[in-house]
């Protein structure tokens, strides 16, 4: 029999008709977390959800792309075997595997919502191993969604069954020419959908979700299969607890931490003044290689070099991990870095957790991040939003101000990223205290080549020669910026925070030299300069940011402000599944997993039994109110509290 004209005369139809059901599976399930959890969404208008379902799109067409890609791409074989009716009808049916998956995900994560305020993610996936723990999870306290989801399942592939049968009777119409047609036209269009709808950069993650600046619409516009699938793929294994409950209060007993949330922090100031704030993140700036910290004569810092002299200088100061992006991390959430556990730009914006812009912004802050890589290098586009900056801007936004000896590199260029971000400063001014974050990226390997001007060595992109000439230019590039601020009429009442994010190739045998990076407050007109031999590190930036802008608020974080002393002086590094933990005078290494098995064998040394016993209860504690979202527990009483002082 042969198909009427008016029908479509490829397997289009069949594709498209996939694409309507994941999709409407997907709308309907959005619509149903809005309908189950109303006090979670309240408060949110017709308009923004309405906003928070399309932007959903974006990641129900990314889902359903990726997990049907063999069923699409076999359905759109441009050969005549491709056009069968037995062919068709086999991936249409393989496909109804993945769209199940769309419904089961998006009910369990629809029950989890109610324990912890946030969709489904790498824990499910984890959760498979345990299998005899969610049989009896199913047949008991789950026993009413089991049954239902069951029964949608069956009704749903009967109903999926006998529309793939009434769609595939008949054999492919097209000719070869327009299959082949068909065939190199969709292709970018399944890979544009499987992106997200990015272009260029990284696809389309968790974090883009919460790029709307609103837990509540970040929530609405996620799917649940793409919250599992997308918080799992970076995560070998789940990072469960080394100790039990009972174990960990015997500890919380010895230890003398009675909180039942240690991390949160509550700063009361008198502070009549809300002074400007800029932090400057420097791209593997070790302190090796500055001559003020590390005593040598390599000449390639003068800038950072007086800078020092004029600051209040932490020596002692190490980064929380060895790539960037964990850093920034620990900088601007306060969240440690731990293995196992979702990560800034990859799921870590689901959680409930304290944010430095919305911080900041509550004190009156207009707030910008600049960084010299791309927008989309780390997603950071979305993780400046989700974090409430204000502004945010990236390489495409930078004009080149300089002739270099070659393009410009894929970490970009410090001093046009330098100026660019003084210029924004400057316009922010006008309208009361900011806040401005940079992240410089030029001495980022390979080494881009700045000209002839600053090579102190014979340029290699790939040696530590290359390096230093860039630190070089880096540093003339902060020299520039600072002169330039100097001459503006708000830089009195400004204070500038310059750290780095990781050290350059941490390949040394010390733990403390793979991690010791510069920190320094320039505020000589507001801060007394001088060296602090005090132990900070990168989570206690937030604290101290919060502590110099004068917030008032709750917030929670995992180290505190290096103008307090409130609780131990200690640095939490990551090194690949390994932890370390650094006092003053001694360290220990750990993977958090297994950190228990040292407590019974160091209790005749008393300070490493207390420091291997603070290790086990403090990766138990953040482990648990990670895993449960409760990151922030009891910081509303204590806003109340707050309140009614007042």
């Amino acid at each position: 029999m042969k198909l009427s004209a008016t029908k479509l005369s490829t397997n289009l139809r069949n594709i498209i008709g996939l694409y309507l059901v994941g999709v409407g599976l997907c709308v309907l399930l959005r619509a149903a977390l809005l309908w189950l959890y109303p006090e979670f969404f309240a408060g949110i208008s017709p308009s923004q959800a309405g906003r928070a379902f399309l932007i959903g799109l974006r990641f129900d067409l990314a889902i359903i792309t990726q997990l049907c890609s063999i069923p699409l791409l076999a359905l759109l074989l441009p050969f005549r075997f491709a056009g069968h009716p037995t062919w068709r009808r086999f991936w249409m049916i393989l496909a109804m595997l993945p769209l199940a998956t769309l419904l089961i995900l998006g009910v369990v994560s629809a029950t989890f919502f109610g324990e912890v305020q946030r969709h489904i993610g790498a824990e499910l996936m984890f959760m498979v191993n345990d299998w005899p723990f969610v049989i009896d999870l199913l047949i008991t306290s789950r026993r009413e969604e089991f049954i239902s989801v069951s029964v949608l399942l069956v009704l749903g592939a009967l109903g999926w069954l006998k529309l793939v049968t009434r769609e595939t009777r008949y054999p492919r119409q097209s000719g070869r020419r327009q299959a082949w047609v068909t065939f190199v036209l969709a292709l970018p269009v399944l890979l544009v959908f499987a992106r997200g709808f990015v272009l260029d950069g990284k696809p389309l993650n968790v974090v883009d979700a919460h790029a709307l600046g609103d837990a509540r619409l970040g929530n609405l516009a996620m799917n649940a299969a793409f919250s599992v699938i997308h918080t799992s793929r970076n995560l070998d294994e789940a990072l469960h607890s080394s100790i039990t409950p009972e174990q960990a209060n015997a500890l919380r007993d010895q230890l003398g931490i009675s909180r039942p949330n240690p991390f949160l922090r509550h700063y009361t100031t008198d502070k009549k003044t809300t002074p400007n704030i800029v932090l400057v993140i420097l791209e593997s700036w070790s302190n090796e290689y500055i001559d003020g910290l590390s005593g040598s004569d390599l000449g390639v810092t003068p800038n950072m070099d007086r800078l020092l002299a004029e600051s209040q200088v932490y020596s002692n100061h190490y980064a929380a991990a060895q790539r960037s992006i964990q850093s920034i991390q620990a900088i601007l959430t306060g969240v440690p870095v731990l293995p196992g556990q979702p990560r800034l730009s990859e799921g870590l914006e689901q959680m409930d957790m304290s944010r430095i812009g919305n911080l900041a912004a509550d004190r009156g802050y207009r707030s910008v991040f600049v960084q010299s890589s791309t927008r989309r290098s780390f997603r950071m586009d979305s993780v400046a939003a989700s974090l409430g900056f204000s502004e945010y801007y990236g390489q495409e936004d930078i004009p080149l101000k300089m002739d270099y000896p070659q393009a410009t590199p894929r970490f970009g260029w410090d001093h046009e990223t330098l100026q660019f971000f003084h210029q924004r400063l400057d316009d922010l001014a006008d309208s009361g205290p900011f806040f401005g974050v940079v992240f410089t990226g030029t001495t980022h390997e390979p080494f881009a080549d700045p000209g002839e001007r600053f090579h102190r060595y014979p340029h290699d992109a790939r040696s530590e020669h290359g390096y230093l000439n860039t630190l070089a230019y880096s540093d003339w590039a902060l020299g520039e910026f600072i002169a330039k601020a100097r001459r503006e009429p708000w830089y009195e009442n400004t204070i500038f925070v310059i750290t780095s994010d990781h050290v350059l190739r941490a390949s040394a045998e010390s733990l403390r030299s793979r991690f010791r990076v510069p920190l320094l407050i320039h505020a000589s007109h507001l801060i007394e300069p001088g060296q602090s031999a005090k132990l900070v590190s990168h989570y206690d930036i937030l604290p101290t940011l919060a502590d110099l802008m004068g917030v008032e608020q709750p917030f929670v974080a995992f180290g505190e402000s290096v103008f307090r002393d409130e609780h131990p002086d200690e640095a939490w590094v990551n090194h690949g599944e390994m932890v370390g933990l650094l006092r003053s005078d001694t360290e220990i290494s750990f993977v958090p997993s297994r950190v228990s098995d040292n407590l019974a064998a160091l209790t005749q040394h008393s300070e490493q039994a207390s420091l291997w016993q603070r290790a086990a209860l403090i990766t138990h504690l953040v482990i648990e109110k990670m895993n449960l979202n409760k990151w922030t527990l009891g910081i509303e009483s204590l806003r109340a509290l707050t309140t009614e002082g007042k």
